[in-house]
């Protein structure tokens, strides 16, 4: 019995030891470890703030091309003398040039909806012009014209041809 006991005694001892070099062991890599984490950590904070430099570069880029480009189509919708319209289908919104008024006698803003539009239309022309844009957009198409009456704000009417091009997401 006594024999078994001693023996357990040594193993456990060898254990600690055992366990004791490990540790050691461990706590030297980690020292050694530490700066080089530090080194990684450190490039990798160059390396995203330099991507994040280029995004931000790009963004501006973008930016700048946006507003340019913007600035040319304002140039372009005052230098003719049409009126310029955009509807958008999700918001059931239009957007119009300053030649509404111009052209037409409204503001801009007096037509931001389809009815408002569609109510100027003569109501002779009104059925065909409004089915022939629905038939447009609900069967696919991209290219929409029609030729119809537009009542001015002095109450007369203008002979209108007018197209659209539609953009599908």
């Amino acid at each position: 019995y006594w024999a078994y006991f001693s023996e357990a005694r040594k193993r456990r001892a060898g254990l600690a030891a055992d366990l004791s070099t490990v540790e050691t062991i461990l706590k030297q890599g980690a020292e050694k470890a530490r700066p080089i984490a530090r080194q990684t950590l450190e490039l990798r904070v160059v390396q995203r703030t330099s991507e994040l430099s280029a995004e931000v570069a790009e963004r501006r880029r973008s930016e700048a091309a946006l507003l340019e480009s913007n600035r040319r189509f304002e140039l372009v919708a005052r230098a003719t003398s049409e009126v310029i319209w955009d509807w958008d289908l999700r918001q059931g919104t239009r957007w119009w040039n300053e030649n509404l008024q111009l052209g037409f006698g409204y503001e801009t803003a007096a037509f931001t909806t389809l009815q408002a539009w569609s109510d100027q239309i003569h109501p002779d022309d009104a059925r065909a012009v409004i089915s022939g844009i629905h038939a447009v957009i609900q069967g696919g198409g991209r290219l929409w014209s029609a030729e119809y009456r537009f009542r001015r704000a002095d109450a007369t009417y203008a002979d209108v041809f007018d197209r659209g091009y539609l953009l599908r997401d």
